[in-house]
């Protein structure tokens, strides 16, 4: 008995060791290369990746991820981590971690997944945490504007306007949910999202007006009995901008069919209102100085707005 648990043993630390020496010696100049083919072709834009290796104890870790788009400005990225948990597959559960440094910032993502609900197809996460610390949003928002304005879809009257707007930022919160797909009425977690130090970007020649300072930009909800409900403090506040939210998600075991009562409250002032407070009385069908509420109704999936 004991010579076979010596060999069972011998056999165990030759098979970790073969995969640890494996993993250690992988040639990641080739999958760096080919991971950055793929996503190039996939996208349409042209992705770099300045360093791959491995992190222990089981994930990769990039350096210098940069993302160049056909036109416009493009995304650079310090520093991505991607970890899999090896030992939460005993439980049955698939766990994938995230962490992306850039800009002297921080942005985590934690995903638990069922293994049993991947087999079938149900990609919603049973658990997922998200948190950032002064992770600057500008390349970001630069870049999403960017896509907006040049993208497919885009119209090219309004192109030039959009690409003048700017974002400006920094990330900070966290994010903590337990969703149950089998019973959605079980799910909780709560969220709370500031940028700080952000402004709205208008004082571009083609825009002509002074930058939004945000005093206050915050997302907050709970959730609980199966509704995401907003926070009545969540909203945002400039020197001409004011927008609140309110109103709750009704969560459904397929995310899309999540039914949807969000109230956005916009509503301008000074110069703002002055050059845009028609567009939206145009909006609403009345005058309204400046001010309107936008519904947002329906599935996820299928959203339907009406402003009033």
């Amino acid at each position: 008995m004991k010579r076979f648990a010596r060999i069972f043993s011998l056999v165990a630390l030759f098979l970790v060791s073969f995969v640890v020496f494996s993993y250690l010696t992988f040639p990641y100049e080739v999958l760096k290369e080919a991971i950055a083919t793929k996503l190039s072709e996939g996208t349409g834009q042209t992705i770099r990746i300045g360093d791959m290796g491995p992190k222990l104890p089981i994930g990769i870790e990039a350096e210098n991820v940069t993302v160049i788009p056909s036109q416009g400005p493009g995304i650079n990225i310090d520093k991505i981590v991607a970890r899999i948990g090896i030992l939460s597959l005993l439980i049955g559960k698939f766990n994938a971690t995230a962490a992306v440094e850039t800009g002297g910032g921080t942005a985590d993502l934690d995903i638990n997944f069922s293994i049993f609900d991947l087999i079938n197809q149900e990609v919603v996460p049973e658990d997922l945490s998200f948190q950032a610390v002064n992770f600057p949003l500008d390349g970001i928002a630069t870049y999403g504007i960017s896509m907006a304005a040049n993208g497919p879809g885009a119209n090219p009257m309004v192109a030039p306007l959009l690409s003048a707007i700017g974002v400006t930022g920094k990330l900070t919160g966290d994010l903590n949910l337990d969703l149950d797909t089998t019973n959605p009425t079980l799910s909780s977690g709560q969220l709370e999202l500031r940028l700080l130090n952000s402004s709205l970007r208008l004082s571009d020649k083609a825009l002509g007006f002074k930058d939004q300072n945000f005093s206050k930009a915050l997302f907050k909800a709970d959730v609980k009995n199966g509704q995401l409900v907003v926070d009545k403090e969540s909203g945002l506040v400039a020197d001409e901008l004011f927008i609140d939210l309110n109103g709750r998600i009704k969560l459904d075991k397929y995310i899309a069919r999540s039914e949807t009562e969000i109230d956005v409250a916009i509503r301008l002032a000074g110069a703002l209102k002055n050059e845009f407070g028609f567009i939206i009385d145009a909006a609403t069908g009345s005058l309204k100085d400046g001010q309107m509420i936008l519904k947002l109704r329906g599935p996820l999936g299928s959203l339907q707005q009406t402003a009033i």
